[in-house]
């Protein structure tokens, strides 16, 4: 796992994020890390204090045209300080199955129903 640390905010953009600017080399650096190779699963961690702009240039990069086109499968989930991992992983399935349901079974297992779906995928890829 490959780790960008900010440390200083270098970000101006618009409330809807559509003006971007302050992170142009930051984006080419992660675009160059994910789509420069395989399309192998790949985590780049993006970290710094709060306020300091990872969420818009992480967006940025997960809208950029080569990022989207390189990889089958995308899923964007916020981690926050305070987080459910069973939320995160539904919403990581809602994302790469296309399903629309907004509850899952309780006594279903999140992770165990992405992995399954990540391994039929693998192998339908043949």
């Amino acid at each position: 796992m490959e780790k960008i640390e900010l440390t200083t905010s270098r970000c101006c953009f618009s409330s809807n994020d559509e003006e971007f600017g302050g992170f142009e080399e930051d984006v080419k650096q992660i675009i160059q890390k994910l789509t420069g190779g395989t399309k192998e699963r790949k985590v780049i961690s993006i970290v710094g204090m709060a306020g300091l702009g990872k969420t818009t240039l992480a967006r940025k990069v997960y809208n950029n045209h080569s990022v989207a086109d390189h990889f089958d499968v995308r899923a964007f989930c916020i981690v926050s300080q305070t987080y459910s991992i069973r939320k995160l992983l539904f919403e990581i399935l809602k994302q790469a199955t296309g399903e629309k349901r907004d509850m899952i079974k309780e006594d279903e297992d999140v992770a165990d129903t992405l992995r399954k779906h990540f391994m039929v995928r693998d192998t339908s890829l043949f």
